[in-house]
């Protein structure tokens, strides 16, 4: 990458809370170029409908969210150009739907 403006001013992001106890506690110095705005300006946030038809997607009910996940993996499944190179990966078997997942436990412990 590149910097277009070499003189140009950096964004400084002082460290949070989550990140001063993970071990960063100067600020973040950030070049605007490669930067992207991001969220929802005021006027999006006080259109009534958006945030409405947002919200159907966004706070859905546990089984819905599995139900859907369950549809998505439907949809990969019937896709060969999909279905293929995840079988190769081990990523997806013919039993998997998408209702369980493994994982692993991990004891907690602070790094240093």
């Amino acid at each position: 990458m590149t910097v277009a403006v070499p003189k140009q001013p950096l964004l400084i992001s002082n460290p949070k809370k989550a990140d001063i106890r993970r071990g960063h506690r100067t600020p973040f110095k950030l070049i605007p170029e490669f930067c992207r705005m991001t969220g929802m300006s005021d006027k999006l946030r006080q259109n009534f409908t958006l945030m409405r038809d947002m919200g159907r997607y966004l706070f859905q009910p546990p089984q819905e969210k599995v139900d859907a996940i369950g549809k998505f993996i439907r949809r990969l499944k019937a896709t060969a150009e999909v279905r293929n190179p995840l079988e190769v990966l081990m990523m997806m078997t013919d039993e998997d739907d998408g209702s369980s997942v493994e994982g692993l436990r991990l004891n907690w412990f602070i790094f240093i």
